[in-house]
């Protein structure tokens, strides 16, 4: 009867072991393919041009011709810091905003929305925020400062 009652708990230990090591994976690699969407949008935005283009939100690859184009854009599939349709990642979303900061006062953003271009040195800078959704659920979201 003890022999029973330890190979009972030794198989149902084995059996968590292996579901935990699942659920870990599954979720490193969330976090992988999040990150990896995430910071193509952030070497996007860097390379952007700073004045107000007055495009509005993109939606595609080819609506991105500024920062400010960056605001309210949510590109699915996702695109790559090179403007490319990312593919083998189906149901993958990147959600983008763009808010301005006087950095006197980092907790509360000046202006949402249409974004005006800062000039260099004036003490404000740009908060980029980027949501990544797969298949329409929140996943990750990243913050980066980005600079006038």
């Amino acid at each position: 009867m003890m022999t029973l009652v330890v190979g009972l708990a030794v198989v149902g230990v084995t059996h968590l072991m292996g579901s935990a090591v699942k659920t870990q994976d599954v979720h490193a690699k969330r976090s992988i393919d999040g990150l990896m969407l995430a910071r193509e949008i952030h070497e996007l935005a860097r390379t952007l041009d700073r004045a107000a283009s007055g495009a509005g939100a993109a939606t595609t690859a080819d609506g991105v011709v500024a920062l400010d184009s960056l605001d309210g854009a949510v590109f699915t599939p996702p695109i790559g810091a090179d403007l490319s349709t990312l593919t083998g990642l189906n149901g993958w979303s990147q959600s983008v905003d763009v808010a301005t900061y006087d950095l006197s006062d980092m907790s509360t953003a000046v202006s949402v929305g249409v974004l005006e271009t800062i000039p260099k040195g004036s003490g404000m800078a740009y908060k980029l925020t980027v949501r990544i959704l797969e298949n329409g659920t929140e996943q990750d979201v990243f913050e980066w400062w980005v600079e006038p």
